[in-house]
């Protein structure tokens, strides 16, 4: 499936005790055409060190989302240093419009849960 992703971050926040003054700030990251989508929901009921998560499905991935819903773990992305995901509700995001993430592994210490995003 071919598409758009549009990728804003939006900011919102009080100063202070001054409820008036709420600003909100929203940056326009990237609109991004890709070729292929892919989702993935990953379990693990324990340990795993640097489990291939793409099996040479992805070769050439613009943007990457993952998303920890139980413990977090350890990512690396085309083999470099590791990357922590904090547990619960921890998250990172990878956009590079030229592409180029074409391997990730995954490392867990216990039992935990994500959602893997790829857009090439």
């Amino acid at each position: 499936m071919s598409g758009i992703i549009n990728l804003e971050s939006k900011y919102d926040f009080t100063v202070g005790s001054l409820t008036d003054r709420a600003p909100e700030i929203t940056l326009a990251l990237a609109d991004l055409g890709f070729d292929h989508e892919s989702v993935k929901h990953l379990e693990y009921g324990g340990p795993v060190t640097d489990e291939d998560i793409f099996n040479g499905t992805v070769t050439n991935a613009k943007v990457l989302i993952i998303t920890s819903t139980l413990q977090g773990g350890d990512v690396k992305i085309n083999n470099s240093d590791a990357i922590p995901i904090a547990p619960d509700e921890g998250w990172f995001l990878y956009v590079n419009p030229n592409g180029g993430i074409t391997s990730l592994t995954l490392t867990t210490t216990a039992a935990a849960e994500f959602k893997v995003m790829t857009f090439e």
